[in-house]
């Protein structure tokens, strides 16, 4: 609650956007994920912002990045321009490493020398992994919808395919899957209101994407699915969308 206000967040897909809006000046702060497709891309911009705007604080997430504590070493210190890794959900663990940052004025090695330490957050300090404990976030709800809040607005202008997570986790282990990990095995669940609202506004906001995509890991699985297939085919018999 005494946290600042926080300053204007811009989200980009694309990466013409993002150079653009580099050129215009420094971000305090550049967040990307981390995914195999991608990876090239999405470093080759936190070398460029690390060079360019040297004060920026470069911060990545996502699932592509060893599981052992030596691997996730490699990664960091074969990729110096990251300043911070979070592995795992991110929603928490990045709201409480920008709450520490603003407490040091977002001087990184300050806040790294300090020895900070902050929930499923990786980090070198000198030649020390700092490595927080993995946190689960049992309650979706605690999370705001990114497409009910108007984070989202521009994409659909875009043309992007809306994508939607009403469930995480997985009792599975299957060895090719990210959520495979022990960490991963409970489901965690939204409620079908939750579904209703984020759904009703993607299809009042959709202007070229004819499909929806479910990210959930077991759609189907569960008996709250049918629950949000009700919702969905409510809208699609109602709006036409989605047609797949």
């Amino acid at each position: 609650s005494n946290m600042p206000k926080l300053p204007k967040t811009r989200l980009f897909k694309f990466p013409e956007d993002l150079n653009q809006a580099l050129k215009k000046g420094a971000p305090d702060m550049l967040c990307l994920s981390n995914y195999t497709w991608s990876a090239n891309l999405t470093m080759a911009f936190a070398r460029h912002v690390r060079d360019k705007y040297p004060q920026a604080t470069i911060v990545m997430g996502g699932p592509n990045i060893g599981l052992t504590a030596n691997d996730r070493r490699e990664f960091l210190e074969n990729n110096d321009c990251i300043d911070f890794y979070i592995k795992f959900e991110g929603e928490h663990a990045l709201s409480g490493l920008l709450a520490a940052l603003f407490d040091y004025d977002f001087d990184v090695s300050a806040l790294s020398a300090n020895g900070f330490v902050g929930d499923n957050l990786i980090y070198l300090n000198g030649e020390d992994l700092m490595e927080g404990p993995d946190k689960r976030i049992d309650d979706l709800m605690s999370l705001p919808s990114p497409y009910t809040m108007g984070l989202m607005d521009k994409f659909f202008r875009q043309g992007l395919r809306p994508l939607v997570e009403f469930t995480r986790g997985c009792p599975y282990a299957c060895t090719f899957c990210t959520d495979s990990h022990q960490h991963r095995n409970k489901v965690m669940r939204r409620t079908s209101a939750y579904a209703r609202k984020e759904i009703e506004y993607i299809a009042a906001k959709m202007e070229h994407a004819s499909d929806l995509i479910i990210a959930d890991l077991n759609f189907g699985m569960y008996q709250e699915d049918v629950e949000v297939a009700e919702i969905l085919r409510e809208i699609i018999e109602r709006d036409g969308w989605p047609k797949a």
